[in-house]
């Protein structure tokens, strides 16, 4: 799906709120899709404007967040999806990312509240799963994939450096230089010679336990 920056600016600054919500879902979707990154979007006036290239995704998201205040400032502001319909609002922006700051939110909402929460989405920052599950006990606390993905490839890429480096210290051919790559393709973008090179490195014994260890650490 294509997010289209004017069509949503349009539906937005219209109060056509369903509409609206329905093409922010989709730039929501985009961008989880792909990590973050701003994709699969259509502004025909970016031409127009002639804006610098290393500035685009500036300029559309600073776009995009003023339809956004624009949108959920209607009282009617509704999302739904599938016959699925609830009233979406932001209830709470703490001024400092600290456990301090963030108690008060579970505070403003109080226990009874709390403790009915579900599900709780955040990155793995350690404060917001120990906060997480002090006041929601019952909520199931679903990680960003992104932060998940980022940790992996680099604990990959730790423990690929550190073999290179036993295996040159132990006599071995030094066959994991320049693999950073390789390693952290997805299988379906692997080249004709990666399976091969993955396969003979699979029986030097590469510490897939201590990459785990560092994933969880």
């Amino acid at each position: 799906m294509e997010f289209n920056l004017e069509r949503f600016e349009h539906l937005a600054y219209s109060r056509q709120v369903e509409l609206a919500a329905r093409e922010l879902f989709v730039l929501l979707h985009n961008l989880d899709a792909n990590y973050g990154v701003l994709q699969n979007f259509r502004a025909d006036s970016l031409k127009a404007m002639q804006i610098d290239p290393d500035t685009v995704d500036l300029h559309v998201l600073t776009r995009v967040a003023g339809a956004i205040s624009a949108l959920i400032s209607d009282p009617h502001f509704t999302f739904s999806d599938s016959g699925f319909k609830q009233v979406t609002r932001l209830l709470w922006v703490g001024q400092e990312r600290t456990k301090e700051s963030f108690a008060k939110f579970f505070a403003m909402i109080g226990k009874p509240l709390c403790e009915k929460v579900e599900f709780v989405c955040s990155d793995m920052w350690q404060p917001y799963l120990e906060m997480t599950a002090r006041h929601c006990p019952n909520a199931l606390n679903i990680l960003d994939r992104f932060h998940i993905v980022a940790r992996m490839n680099k604990a990959i890429d730790e423990v690929r450096a550190d073999e290179a480096r036993r295996m040159t210290r132990d006599g071995y051919e030094p066959v994991l230089k320049k693999s950073r790559w390789c390693l952290l393709k997805r299988r379906e973008n692997l080249t004709g010679i990666h399976p091969h090179f993955l396969l003979t490195n699979q029986e030097k014994s590469l510490s897939a336990d201590t990459t785990t260890n560092r994933v969880a650490a």
